[in-house]
Order: structure tokens, then sequence, then C-alpha cells
């Protein structure tokens, strides 16, 4: 009974919308149509109505069932569309959202133009002083402490106090220890995302950004 419910759920999870109308219809007709295997006829009224009933009732609960999961799948979906997109873009493009981001929360912001490798792409001055961002664009699934630590050592020779890495991807632990150490904000692709969609960016004060 378990697997047959797993299959109906899947089902309602991946058809169209109308799809739990669908199952239920069929559970009616079904229903309905039970009496012909004892040779009798169709089942227009009396009790094997209400079992027909029952049954559409039964399959139309277990697809509906299946809708707060479908909009979670379809928004997992849209999400990495929009990730997608975002790793297609030329790396200046990239720091230019997230400029544009920190600037709407009222950083002054720089972008440097030279965010080539390990370089700077963005310079944000706060009251907290300078940060400096660098994106770690599409190529990298996954940035490593290797990464983190370069951003630390030209933090230290520019005088910085902070700094922020951005990536389409996620960060190894190590590179969350290390960042959280060094005053160094990690912002992941699900964070990004938040971002350029216009709300608030993450602060800057040397933490692992995530959903």
């Amino acid at each position: 009974m378990r697997r047959l419910y797993r299959a109906l759920h899947r089902l309602a999870l991946r058809g169209p919308l109308w799809t739990p109308l669908a199952m239920a219809a069929a559970a009616f007709l079904v229903g309905i149509t039970l009496p012909l295997l004892w040779g009798g006829g169709v089942a227009v009224d009396g009790p094997w109505r209400s079992v027909a009933l029952g049954l559409a009732a039964g399959m139309f609960a277990v697809g509906v069932s299946a809708w707060p999961a479908r909009v979670r799948l379809h928004r997992e979906e849209q999400r990495q569309r929009d990730l997608e997109e975002l790793r297609r873009m030329p790396r200046e493009q990239l720091a230019g959202l997230v400029a544009g981001a920190y600037r709407r929360a009222g950083y002054r912001v720089v972008e440097t133009g030279r965010g080539v490798g390990a370089g700077i792409d963005v310079e944000l001055f706060g009251r907290r002083g300078t940060s400096l961002v660098q994106c770690r664009h599409h190529r990298q699934a996954t940035v490593d402490i290797g990464s983190v630590r370069e951003l630390h050592m030209t933090m230290r020779s520019a005088g910085a106090s902070r700094g922020v890495v951005v990536t389409t991807g996620g960060y190894t632990e190590l590179a969350g220890s290390f960042a959280r150490i060094h005053d160094i904000t990690l912002v992941d692709g699900r964070t990004l995302l938040r971002m350029v969609r216009v709300a608030p960016p993450t602060p800057v004060h040397g933490r692992l950004a995530s959903s």
C-alpha cells in the first residue's frame, strides 16, 4: 500500500496541475464498475456508488497532498535555472550585480575592473572600514580554503579590514572555518540569488552566508 501511495504521489508531483482531478475521476470509474466483476451492472447509485465516491475522494486527497512538494520542486528548479544563468555571465557582469546589491544597502562601492584570477572585483567602504569582494565565478562548483586564503593575503597587503568571497556554488568546511576566523564573508549561490533579486545583501562581518 505504501508503495502504491508513493507511486501516486510521484504521479501527482510530476503531472499537470489537474492530475489529482484525473486521478479522482479514474478512481470513481473503477468504483462504479466494480460490480461488473460479480456479474452486476454499473453502480450509478446505492452502496457501490458510495464506495466509488470514497475512492475518488481518497485519490484526490493523495494528489493534493503532493502540491506542497510540487511548489518546493518548482522553486528549486527555478533556482537552478537562475544560478545557471549567473554562471554563464561574464565575471565583470556578475561583479556589477554584486556591486549594485551592496550599493543599495548603503555601501560606497568601487568596481575595480581587476577581477581576473585572484583579483579583487569590488571594494566596499562603510562604517567598519574597507572590504574587498572577490567573485570566484562559474568555473568552481566548490570554493576551497586556498581561494579564501588568497583573499586574506590580499586583504592584509591592502590594509582592508574585511573581505567577501562570492560564488555561484558552495564552500568546503575548511574554507568556512578559515573565513570565520579572518573576518571573511562567504556568499554561496543561493545567497547570491537573493542579493541580485534586490534583497538586502549579506552583511560583511565574516561568516558563512547560506540559505
